[in-house]
């Protein structure tokens, strides 16, 4: 199909700053729709259409990206190029434009009024693109979170569960014998103090179980089962090689956490080091680093050495974390790399995470703290000793891009 209008000089100049035609290869431009509204309104569409427009402009940009853009091209179609998204991802986001959209003016949504194309590519002055499918579309929408797009005061949807980062993908874990869960993935930059730079992304997830009223609920590890956790690390691992197929450079080292009860059955060991084994097949193993997470205090260190070694020739490094420096003595011969101070509430003791950083560095490991809300808390965690830290603050500064870059104690206070 093409466009039913030619595009202006200006569009077209619009589209190719904004890499269209690279993205339409990667199939992450699509072309979307509201020709259903227009002809529900009939003659009064010339008063509907700049009604209509404001609404999809505002809505695409609530959780847009900084490389996302979207461009009205005649009085019903708007092109979405989402560079930073895999293709499921942005077919999923222009779907629910889409449904958005159509909810709002017309009060409800039919499968036939939903018309989303993906644009093949850009010749001459039309657009060439292939109409969605009803399959494309429910596959599509496994891919997005129910309800989460609701946002009456403007906000990001994902705000209301405590992220305060873009979510770049939601997934659906199906259980048969219980409510299924909605999981939001999303990054955060590593930074390495001592390099003064930012050399790795850790990838953070909220696991939300549906209720029986449709509401998404936040649900704790404590709450789920080793196969649910094993699962989610599977997932992880699928979210990480998504992140390194559409990265826009060198690919990023990430962190991936994987829960220690996740592990604990053999056979659940087994099917993660072989999703493992396929990524080292691939050459990412360099990029690969894992964080065991809901380690148990105190864990004897001939049982975590045991599974480091079934872990560790996969994988770039291998970190643990922990919440007493006694742990990181009783774990300095198992092969760890480093640990991650595990809690981080407000007015912690300053000794204990100097002690912490200490005890890290004497067993030759890295010592990474995770909670830098605040300057304070940065503040805090750098006089201690900490080679690596994460959190809001550093997010806030850092910005959106996922690609090493340098980064000092500057940075962080450029904004402050």
């Amino acid at each position: 199909m093409q466009l039913a209008a030619s595009l202006t000089t200006s569009v077209w100049e619009m589209l190719r700053d904004a890499g269209a035609a690279q993205a339409a290869e990667r199939g992450q431009v699509h072309v979307i729709s509201v020709a259903a509204i227009r002809d529900a309104v009939g003659t009064r569409w010339t008063r509907h259409q700049d009604l209509v427009e404001d609404f999809v402009i505002r809505a695409f940009k609530r959780a847009a990206r900084d490389d996302d853009f979207i461009v009205r091209v005649n009085d019903a179609d708007f092109i979405l190029i989402q560079p930073g998204h895999p293709a499921v991802g942005a077919l999923s986001r222009a779907s629910q434009l889409m449904r958005e959209t159509l909810s709002y003016f017309l009060g409800a949504v039919k499968a036939e009024d939903v018309r989303i194309a993906i644009v093949d590519r850009l010749q001459g002055e039309a657009v060439e693109a292939t109409a969605v499918s009803a399959d494309q579309l429910d596959r599509a929408a496994a891919d997005r979170p129910r309800d989460l797009s609701d946002s009456l005061d403007g906000s990001a949807p994902w705000e209301r569960f405590g992220v305060t980062s873009p979510v770049r993908k939601t997934a659906l874990i199906e259980r048969p014998n219980a409510a299924n869960l909605r999981v939001l993935f999303y990054l955060e930059p590593v930074w390495n103090v001592r390099q003064g730079a930012v050399a790795a992304f850790r990838i953070r997830s909220v696991v939300l179980q549906e209720a029986e009223d449709g509401q998404l609920l936040p649900t704790g590890p404590e709450d789920l089962t080793p196969r649910c956790q094993l699962e989610l690390a599977l997932r992880r691992v699928s979210f990480a090689t998504e992140v390194w197929d559409s990265s826009p450079g060198p690919p990023p080292a990430l962190h991936l956490p994987v829960a220690f009860h996740g592990l604990t059955h053999s056979s659940a060991r087994t099917a993660f080091v072989a999703r493992l084994a396929g990524l080292k097949e691939a050459g990412r193993q360099r990029l690969v680093i894992l964080e065991l997470t809901d380690v148990p205090a105190g864990l004897p260190a001939l049982i975590l050495s045991g599974l480091v070694t079934q872990l560790k020739p996969f994988c770039r490094g291998l970190l643990a974390r922990a919440e007493e420096p006694g742990d990181i003595v009783r774990w300095r011969d198992t092969g760890l790399c480093g640990v991650v101070h595990l809690s981080g509430e407000a007015g912690q003791g300053q000794d204990l995470l100097k002690r912490f950083a200490t005890a890290a560095r004497d067993a030759g490991m890295a010592a990474a703290y995770y909670d830098v809300s605040t300057h304070s808390r940065f503040m805090q965690a750098w006089a201690a000793g900490f080679s690596h830290l994460s959190g809001d603050l550093i997010s806030r500064t850092f910005g959106e891009p996922v690609v090493p870059q340098r980064f000092g104690a500057c940075d962080l206070y450029a904004l402050g």
